[in-house]
């Protein structure tokens, strides 16, 4: 069997071979990072995957206060998944690949590196999550936390203050 041998004459191909290699090593997260007990992260979590929150006697005197009478006969509040993450993950995928084998050819046409092409592939793909996260309109709100927020009836679920979905950022590893 012939062995194959490549000779560098200047094309770079050293280069490419490396910036493959560090492509190969590392891994793109897009969501929302901090501290465990961070509210954006804690709040992220709840969209992204639904909660269950047990009503306590202090949850209900607080929601009686501000004028929300909660049936007696409730016993835990449901907030609906509302995914804005994976739903991306999900229908962009194809538009994901593209992205990245744009990149790997940019690196074999000695256009970019691949520290480079990571960080044009995140900032894509940060900008796809918040473009979901700002289209996403169901499940709607209930009728009681529109009250409570603004009074409005299209008030979009996941841009609040846009705190949130402007703390979706990235990291490389």
């Amino acid at each position: 069997m012939a062995k194959l041998k490549i000779t560098d004459d200047d094309s770079g191909f050293k280069s490419i071979i490396m910036n493959i290699k560090e492509l190969n090593r590392k891994n793109i997260k897009i969501g929302i990072f901090g501290k465990d007990d961070s509210f954006q992260v804690m709040k992220a979590s709840v969209h992204e995957f639904g909660a269950k929150i047990k009503v306590t006697p202090k949850m209900r005197a607080w929601f009686h206060y501000k004028g929300f009478h909660l049936n007696p006969n409730t016993k835990e509040i449901v907030i609906p998944e509302r995914s804005f993450i994976r739903k991306t993950f999900d229908q962009k995928g194809r538009k994901i690949e593209e992205l990245t084998e744009e990149q790997i050819a940019n690196i074999f046409a000695q256009k970019t590196n691949a520290k480079f092409a990571l960080k044009l592939m995140a900032e894509d793909l940060i900008g796809m999550v918040r473009k979901t996260m700002t289209d996403v309109d169901t499940p709607p709100l209930s009728g009681m936390t529109k009250k409570m927020r603004r009074g409005s009836s299209d008030y979009n679920p996941l841009v609040d203050d846009g705190r949130m979905r402007q703390s979706v950022t990235h990291q490389i590893d």
